[in-house]
């Protein structure tokens, strides 16, 4: 009786391993599969579309920058205030530029000019727009910021010479309170005027990137794996800037544990009417705290710019329209 019960327990434990390696075999695949969008992810397509994203569930910001008011300085609320200011001035002169010719949708989009006429010669020339969430999020709570943004194609031209040493410029910036450069932060920019998209966080320690052997940093996740740092970082391997186009960014923000590197960032991008691409991604992301995050800065802002020289590059133009922050994912 003892022999049978070990023939038959002989006999269950190669069938017992191979359930086990099946279960792995497709535990491996699901992790490893090509990145995908968020289901129902879609364009926006008209002011239609974009007034029945702002009544999904979870809405806090809705802006289309359609009215000069929606861009002027507005010290109301309980925040610090709303709307484009310049070099610290608020108002600023000449405000924001409301075009009502190019937009994405609506009756205009908020532009800034690089350089602006009224303006100064440093890094914040173009000036900022800075938008209130309406709510706090800190440790275990999740936001998600979509905007779409235009590039003229002097602005994706700009160099550390023609700037006057400058080595960067602003996409947008998620932050706590009017500071936007503190530990509290998550910043996207084209560093070193490079193309592409660097995501960082609290002023600049930290990337949203991984460290691969041999010292290769992989600059994004995601549908670009291939976009690693110091070998393949052309347009073939990376996600990179258009001109001329309207670029939808998406932004997926869930916060783990400050100081913890258990928080999950996630971004995508679409150009034009195309589908969403995949650019970041990545769950063990270390996330600091000087508050819970509840304010963005849209800019231009150059880092260095004429900090070793005089400028020479041309008028150079960024736009940005239907903004939107929620609690919830927007892909109705």
């Amino acid at each position: 009786m003892k022999d049978k019960r070990f023939y038959i327990l002989l006999k269950i434990i190669p069938v017992m391993t191979l359930a086990v390696l099946i279960l792995e075999v497709a535990i491996f695949a699901q992790e490893n599969e090509a990145p995908q969008a968020p289901q129902n992810l879609r364009i926006v397509t008209d002011v239609t579309d974009f007034t029945e994203l702002c009544a999904a569930p979870g809405v806090l910001v809705c802006e289309g920058f359609d009215s000069q008011e929606a861009l002027d300085w507005d010290e109301g609320g309980g925040y610090a205030g709303k709307g484009f200011f310049w070099n610290g001035i608020t108002p600023a002169p000449g405000q924001g530029t409301l075009d009502t010719n190019i937009k994405a949708s609506g009756k205009g989009s908020l532009r800034f000019n690089t350089p602006d006429p009224n303006g100064p010669e440093g890094a914040g020339v173009a000036g900022q727009f800075r938008q209130p969430f309406g709510a706090d999020f800190g440790e275990g709570s999740t936001f998600y910021i979509r905007w779409r943004m235009r590039f003229s194609p002097e602005m994706l031209a700009l160099t550390k010479e023609n700037t006057g040493g400058g080595r960067a410029f602003k996409n947008m910036i998620a932050h706590r309170g009017g500071s936007t450069c503190a530990a509290t932060e998550l910043t996207f920019e084209n560093t070193y005027f490079d193309g592409y998209p660097i995501w960082y966080t609290a002023c600049g320690a930290r990337r949203v990137e991984n460290v691969l052997p041999g010292s290769i940093y992989q600059r994004q996740q995601g549908d670009y794996a291939t976009c690693q740092y110091p070998s393949n970082l052309g347009p073939t391997y990376c996600w990179h800037y258009s001109a001329n186009e309207w670029i939808t960014f998406y932004w997926k923000v869930r916060i783990g544990t400050w100081g913890e590197n258990n928080s999950h960032l996630e971004a995508w991008a679409a150009r034009g009417d195309g589908p969403f691409e995949k650019i970041f991604d990545k769950s063990d992301m270390r996330l600091t705290s000087s508050g819970d995050y509840n304010y963005l800065t849209l800019t231009p802002y150059m880092n260095g710019r004429a900090s070793e020289g005089t400028p020479t590059h041309p008028q150079a133009y960024v736009w940005y329209d239907e903004l939107i922050v929620s609690s919830q994912p927007i892909e109705p």
